[in-house]
């Protein structure tokens, strides 16, 4: 069974985003990256074996910047691995400073 969230880590850290995870949103550097998985749904083979995996990761960008830059960055390293961005959202956060940017990918193969 693949471990997505492993992967995603090393994708995004090995593109120099300082991550963080999802739940611990007390960080002190900026921007910085929460992620989850939201979903992991196994297609077995006639031989009861995993043939394919479909997963969704769920991204946050927190930034005092826009951050659409970054999303940029994160949808091309998530291409290389065959995911596509399904969701982007600007989530309004009247209580801070802080920009948001909510994003989902899910695999394509």
């Amino acid at each position: 069974m693949k471990n997505p969230r492993k992967d995603v880590y090393a994708w995004l850290t090995a593109a120099g985003f300082n991550v963080a995870k999802q739940g611990q949103n007390v960080f002190n550097d900026l921007p910085t990256i929460t992620y989850y998985i939201a979903s992991q749904v196994h297609e077995l083979t006639l031989d009861n074996e995993i043939g394919n995996a479909r997963i969704a990761v769920q991204i946050d960008i927190w930034s005092e910047e826009a951050g659409s830059d970054m999303l940029e960055q994160i949808e091309a390293i998530f291409r290389t691995h065959n995911y596509t961005l399904t969701f982007s959202a600007d989530v309004p956060n009247i209580d801070s400073d802080l920009n948001h940017i909510s994003a989902r990918f899910e695999t394509t193969a």
